[in-house]
C-alpha cells in the first residue's frame, strides 16, 4: 500500500447523512459496470511537504511494528534509513507515524498517539545515530496540571480479551463467505453484515475497532475501522487481490473506505449505507462501489 501525502487532521468526528436507495435499484447494476477512478488512485496521508523514500517509508512500518509488539521504548539505527541529521527524524515519524497508525492500523486500537513523542541522539556534527520513539509523555511538567500518558492505553489481558471478541466477529462474517464467491461478492457480504448489525453512534464517543466491536455500534470511524479490518485479514488469509484502505475528510467530516478492485478503486461508506437511521428494512447500497465522481 502506497504511503502518500495530505494534511489531516488528527481527530475526526462525523456527521451523518443518509441516502435512502431500495435495495432492489441495486440489484439492477451488474458486477463490474463501474467506472474507473484512473490508473493510480492513492489515499492522502501524509503532509504535503514530504516526499518519503522507501527506506523512510521501512522506518515508519518498523516502528509500528514494535509498538504493536508493546515495546515501551524503541530504539533504531539512523543509517538504516538513509536519516542523516534528528531534524529529519522529526519530520518524517512526528508528522506521519500518527497518520499511519490512526488509518491504516485500527488493529492498534489500545494506542493512544498522544503517549508517543520521539527523541534522538546524535554526534558533534549533528547527524542522528540513534532515533527513538518514547512511549509515555508527560505534559506541563513540574506543575499542578501534569500529566502522564501512557501510548499503551490498556494492559496486555485486557487487549487480549477484546481481541478475541473481534476475532469471533471476524469469524462470524467468514462463515458467510464460501470459496466460490467472486471478490466483489465477498466485498458486498462484508458491507451487508456490517450495515446490518451495527447502528450510528448518535452520542458520537465510539470511534476504536475494540468499542465498535463490543458495543455494535459506532461513528463513521468505526465503521471504516472494521470494514478495512475485516477486508485486510481476508485478503492476507485468501490473497483475494483486494486492496483496502480508510478516506478520512476534514473537508466532509468523515471517514469512509476506498476498495481496490480489478485494479481500479472505489469508494464504499458503510456508515451511510445503515438502513437504521431512516427506518428502511434494507440495507442500503448508494454508497457501494462508487467512483468518485459519484460520491
Amino acid at each position: 500500500m502506497k504511503l502518500t501525502k495530505k494534511i489531516l487532521s488528527a481527530l475526526i468526528i462525523c456527521t451523518m447523512l443518509v441516502p435512502s436507495v431500495a435495495l432492489a435499484e441495486y440489484n439492477e447494476v451488474s458486477d463490474i459496470q463501474l467506472l474507473s477512478l484512473g490508473e493510480d488512485y492513492s489515499v492522502g496521508l501524509f503532509s504535503s511537504d514530504i516526499e518519503l523514500t522507501d527506506k523512510e517509508k521501512k522506518l515508519l512500518n518498523d516502528i509500528v511494528g514494535k509498538l504493536a509488539n508493546r515495546e515501551s521504548e524503541i530504539t533504531l539505527k539512523a543509517a538504516d534509513y538513509g536519516i542523516t541529521n534528528y531534524e529529519r527524524y522529526y519530520e518524517v515519524a512526528g508528522n506521519c507515524l500518527g497518520a499511519l497508525i490512526q488509518y491504516e492500523h485500527p488493529e492498534l486500537f489500545y494506542i493512544d498517539l498522544k503517549g508517543i513523542h520521539f527523541g534522538a541522539t546524535a554526534t558533534p556534527a549533528g547527524l542522528a545515530v540513534d532515533l527513538i520513539v518514547y512511549t509515555t509523555t508527560t505534559y506541563n511538567k513540574g506543575t499542578e496540571y501534569e500529566e502522564t500518558i501512557n501510548a499503551y492505553t490498556m494492559n496486555k489481558e485486557t487487549e487480549t480479551a477484546k481481541q478475541a471478541l473481534i476475532d469471533e466477529e471476524y469469524e462470524k462474517i467468514t462463515a458467510m463467505l464460501d470459496d466460490g464467491m467472486t471478490p466483489f461478492q465477498k466485498i458486498l457480504t462484508v458491507h451487508d453484515y456490517i450495515a446490518a448489525n451495527y447502528e450510528y453512534d448518535t452520542a458520537l464517543k465510539i470511534r476504536t475497532l475494540d468499542r465498535m466491536v463490543e458495543e455494535k455500534k459506532g461513528v463513521c470511524q468505526g465503521y471504516s475501522y472494521l470494514f478495512k479490518y475485516v477486508l485486510d485479514k481476508l485478503n492476507a488469509e485468501d490473497d483475494l487481490g483486494i486492496e483496502c484502505v480508510t478516506v478520512p475528510s476534514n473537508a466532509r467530516n468523515h471517514m469512509w473506505n476506498k476498495v481496490k478492485l480489478d485494479g481500479k478503486w472505489y469508494n464504499v461508506d458503510v456508515t451511510h449505507d445503515d438502513p437504521t437511521p431512516n427506518g428502511s428494512a434494507n440495507i442500503n447500497h448508494s454508497h457501494f462501489l462508487l467512483t468518485d465522481e459519484e460520491i
